[in-house]
Protein backbone atom coordinates (compact mmCIF):
# COMPACT_ATOMS: atom_id res chain seq x y z
CA UNK A 1 0.00 0.00 0.00
CA UNK A 2 1.23 3.16 -0.75
CA UNK A 3 1.91 6.66 0.95
CA UNK A 4 -0.81 8.06 -0.27
CA UNK A 5 -3.16 5.06 -0.52
CA UNK A 6 -2.47 4.71 3.87
CA UNK A 7 -3.34 8.40 4.09
CA UNK A 8 -6.54 8.04 2.71
CA UNK A 9 -7.70 4.98 4.27
CA UNK A 10 -6.53 6.91 7.69
CA UNK A 11 -9.04 9.90 6.69
CA UNK A 12 -11.86 7.56 5.99
CA UNK A 13 -10.98 5.72 9.10
CA UNK A 14 -11.14 9.37 10.92
CA UNK A 15 -14.57 10.09 8.87
CA UNK A 16 -16.52 6.71 10.06
CA UNK A 17 -15.35 7.07 13.54
CA UNK A 18 -16.73 10.86 13.68
CA UNK A 19 -19.64 9.69 12.10
CA UNK A 20 -20.28 6.73 14.41
CA UNK A 21 -19.87 9.02 16.72
CA UNK A 22 -23.20 11.09 15.69
CA UNK A 23 -21.38 13.37 13.56
CA UNK A 24 -22.58 13.34 10.11
CA UNK A 25 -19.76 16.21 8.52
CA UNK A 26 -17.04 14.18 10.17
CA UNK A 27 -15.91 16.73 13.44
CA UNK A 28 -15.61 14.98 16.65
CA UNK A 29 -16.02 17.63 19.01
CA UNK A 30 -20.26 18.17 19.05
CA UNK A 31 -21.56 21.49 20.06
CA UNK A 32 -24.39 19.95 22.91
CA UNK A 33 -21.73 18.97 25.14
CA UNK A 34 -21.14 23.02 26.04
CA UNK A 35 -23.70 23.27 28.68
CA UNK A 36 -25.93 25.89 29.15
CA UNK A 37 -24.27 28.29 26.78
CA UNK A 38 -27.01 30.22 24.22
CA UNK A 39 -27.19 28.63 20.86
CA UNK A 40 -24.58 31.32 19.10
CA UNK A 41 -22.37 31.35 21.42
CA UNK A 42 -22.11 27.29 21.37
CA UNK A 43 -21.93 27.37 17.47
CA UNK A 44 -19.08 30.13 17.93
CA UNK A 45 -17.05 28.08 20.31
CA UNK A 46 -17.41 24.71 18.18
CA UNK A 47 -16.71 26.56 15.10
CA UNK A 48 -13.04 27.32 16.77
CA UNK A 49 -12.82 24.29 18.35
CA UNK A 50 -13.33 22.31 14.80
CA UNK A 51 -10.80 24.87 13.05
CA UNK A 52 -8.20 24.46 15.59
CA UNK A 53 -9.48 20.29 15.35
CA UNK A 54 -8.24 20.66 11.55
CA UNK A 55 -4.71 22.01 12.16
CA UNK A 56 -4.27 19.44 14.57
CA UNK A 57 -5.45 16.96 12.29
CA UNK A 58 -3.49 18.15 9.43
CA UNK A 59 -0.10 18.53 11.85
CA UNK A 60 -0.28 15.01 12.81
CA UNK A 61 -1.40 13.43 9.32
CA UNK A 62 2.18 15.85 7.69
CA UNK A 63 4.31 14.17 10.10
CA UNK A 64 2.80 11.05 10.32
CA UNK A 65 3.29 10.52 6.31
CA UNK A 66 6.88 12.36 6.61
CA UNK A 67 10.11 11.14 5.71
CA UNK A 68 13.36 11.92 7.84
CA UNK A 69 17.23 11.84 7.21
CA UNK A 70 20.12 13.10 8.24
CA UNK A 71 18.93 16.45 6.53
CA UNK A 72 15.97 16.77 8.49
CA UNK A 73 12.43 16.17 8.29
CA UNK A 74 10.63 16.19 4.57
CA UNK A 75 7.04 16.77 4.68
CA UNK A 76 5.06 15.68 1.16
CA UNK A 77 3.55 18.66 -0.42
CA UNK A 78 0.11 17.40 -0.33
CA UNK A 79 0.71 17.18 3.20
CA UNK A 80 1.96 21.04 3.94
CA UNK A 81 -0.86 22.35 1.53
CA UNK A 82 -3.22 20.89 3.89
CA UNK A 83 -1.80 22.31 7.18
CA UNK A 84 -1.31 25.78 5.63
CA UNK A 85 -4.88 25.45 4.54
CA UNK A 86 -6.01 24.74 7.99
CA UNK A 87 -3.67 27.27 9.66
CA UNK A 88 -5.56 29.59 6.81
CA UNK A 89 -8.81 29.44 8.33
CA UNK A 90 -7.63 30.86 11.52
CA UNK A 91 -6.40 33.92 10.11
CA UNK A 92 -10.12 34.59 8.80
CA UNK A 93 -11.64 34.54 13.04
CA UNK A 94 -11.96 38.38 13.95
CA UNK A 95 -8.54 40.08 15.39
CA UNK A 96 -8.14 41.28 18.78
CA UNK A 97 -8.86 45.25 18.80
CA UNK A 98 -4.73 46.44 18.83
CA UNK A 99 -3.15 43.28 17.84
CA UNK A 100 -2.01 42.25 14.19
CA UNK A 101 -3.93 39.37 12.52
CA UNK A 102 -2.43 36.07 13.39
CA UNK A 103 -4.62 32.85 13.04
CA UNK A 104 -3.39 31.29 16.51
CA UNK A 105 -3.53 34.45 18.28
CA UNK A 106 -7.30 34.86 16.12
CA UNK A 107 -8.17 31.81 17.54
CA UNK A 108 -7.09 32.38 21.31
CA UNK A 109 -9.07 35.61 21.47
CA UNK A 110 -12.12 34.07 19.96
CA UNK A 111 -11.89 31.17 22.89
CA UNK A 112 -10.94 34.52 25.49
CA UNK A 113 -14.35 36.36 24.38
CA UNK A 114 -17.02 32.88 24.66
CA UNK A 115 -16.11 32.93 28.41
Amino acid sequence: MSAEQRKQARIRSSLRSARLLGDPVGRVWPIEGVGRMNTAKRHALSKVVNLLLDVAHAAHHALEDSEESNRGTTVTPADAAALQAALSALDDLPAEPGFVSVGPHNAAYALRKLR
